[in-house]
């Protein structure tokens, strides 16, 4: 304690490391001749006032529910638009997804965090709304938040915002968790990591159930490659809106610039060398894509609104 009083390159030690200034702190101890033992105080010292700070953050983040604050800038890529510049379905999706993943690991959500608890975030439905159709590789500014928990499922709203500050589309997501070692939906209603409190202020009127039940034709049939194959060792979310994508007719995919929502379920998952066939339907403005496992059972249902 003396030497920390009587040494000025001490207490600038002490400084710097409580700041997190861990460069300058040992730059300082380089420099000049400091008992190891005050470095060692000055450097736990830095170390437990970041913990602090950090478990504050969480508390306030928690108790005021700041993740609308949180802006994430995201972009269509080449492969995302169409041959006429217009975005194709499943790339809003993408998108979708992109923000997700960011701002999961922005509030210390993300899936690694949750693999240490034997769980993962799987998504159950995805409905948006598109007020103007995204053309070109454009720059989206998006944010997103939590809006509420019924049983198993967790609500999440978005909204993607142009260069103009206009609202380009806007939707609702359910996901569920997975118990990875059970592959079987989490249903307890104590969570073993803190969740942020909900803003219960919805975007869309949406729900995890389709409702929706025309008659399909079956329009082709397909099998489970090895890219198709996400961490979780199932096809990822995003992939099913591709093979939807996929049955659409020329004339469909010219009418996407009328494309005013989009609805997607999935019931299902998809393993590797799965078989499976994708069928579709039409009725009124409205194209349904459905598609079936090798069990004969519902995997994914997409409902496109024009």
């Amino acid at each position: 304690v003396s030497l920390y009083h009587e040494n000025r390159d001490a207490q600038n030690l002490f400084s710097c490391s409580a700041s997190g200034a861990r460069s300058e702190a040992i730059a300082l101890f380089c420099q000049n001749t400091i008992c190891p033992a005050v470095l060692l105080l000055c450097y736990n010292t830095g170390v437990e006032k970041e913990q602090k700070q950090t478990a504050e953050r969480g508390r306030a983040l928690k108790k005021e529910n700041t993740e609308k604050k949180f802006i994430y800038q995201v972009q269509p890529d080449v492969a995302d638009l169409n041959e006429n510049n217009l975005l194709k379905p499943y790339a809003y999706q993408r998108l979708f997804s992109v923000v997700a993943d960011q701002h999961l690991m922005k509030i210390d959500l993300s899936e690694d965090k949750l693999a240490k608890y034997g769980l993962a975030w799987v998504l159950v439905s995805l409905s948006f709304e598109i007020r103007k159709p995204v053309e070109g590789m454009v720059p989206l500014y998006a944010n997103t938040w939590h809006s509420g928990r019924r049983g198993p499922y967790f609500r999440r709203e978005f909204v993607f915002r142009n260069k103009d500050n206009q609202i380009a589309f806007q939707g609702s997501s359910f996901s569920i968790l997975l118990d990875r070692g059970k592959r079987s939906i989490y249903r307890k209603k104590e969570l073993p990591f803190p969740l942020i409190d909900a803003v219960e202020e919805i975007t869309i009127q949406a729900g995890p159930g389709n409702k929706s039940h025309p008659d399909f034709s079956k329009v082709e049939d397909r099998k489970v490659r090895n890219s198709d194959i996400d961490c979780l060792g199932h096809v990822n979310n995003c992939r099913y809106g591709e093979f939807a994508y996929d049955v659409f007719t020329e004339q469909e995919i010219t009418n996407l610039s009328r494309l005013k929502r989009m609805d997607t379920y999935f019931h299902s998952e998809l393993r590797l060398e799965d078989a499976f066939s994708v069928a579709k339907a039409c009725e009124d403005n409205r194209i349904f894509c459905r598609g079936y496992n090798n069990r004969s059972s519902v995997s994914f249902d997409m409902v496109y609104e024009f």
